[in-house]
């Protein structure tokens, strides 16, 4: 047997998907996040918007040297200014994706009832009394934000 000097379909496609994933990996992409930004490009364009106006709130509690472990009493329970960021973010990095990944037929209502618990944290954190005015501008922006909720992507899915 000699070895042919074209290399083989199989090989190039090979060859070729390795350097794909490779430039997807560089850009700190993956196939996941591709399709769900295809298939529900509002939605993850919100998701991203809402860690973005999150980080923004820390950032402007750091340089304004605001306590982000003080505390709100909710529901009977007490909770942290950081803890309801720290939630709300990772509903919109992680628990939003996988819930839309899962293709469920409760998607829809499932990211609903995730962006209402996260609206009341937030709604409860503006009215609060003790909420330090230099944050209080991020804050109201990330409540207008979550009251945004794109559901037009459910709509186009659906058919």
């Amino acid at each position: 047997m000699t070895p042919s000097k074209k290399p083989t379909k199989s090989v190039r496609r090979v060859v070729g998907a390795f350097i794909t994933a490779l430039r997807m990996t560089l850009r700190g992409e993956n196939v996941d996040t591709l399709l769900l930004d295809k298939r529900y490009p509002a939605l993850t364009a919100w998701m991203a918007q809402t860690v973005t106006l999150i980080d923004a709130v820390k950032l402007a509690s750091a340089s304004n040297a605001v306590d982000l472990a003080q505390s709100l009493h909710i529901d009977k329970r007490d909770i942290t200014i950081a803890t309801m960021l720290d939630t709300i973010r990772y509903h919109s990095a992680h628990e939003y994706p996988y819930i839309l990944k899962n293709q469920s037929v409760y998607a829809s209502m499932g990211i609903q009832s995730l962006n209402l618990n996260d609206r009341y944290l937030i709604l409860s954190l503006v009215r609060w009394e003790n909420l330090p005015t230099s944050i209080a501008k991020s804050i109201e922006q990330l409540r207008d934000h979550l009251d945004q909720l794109p559901l037009d992507d459910f709509k186009k899915t659906a058919r």
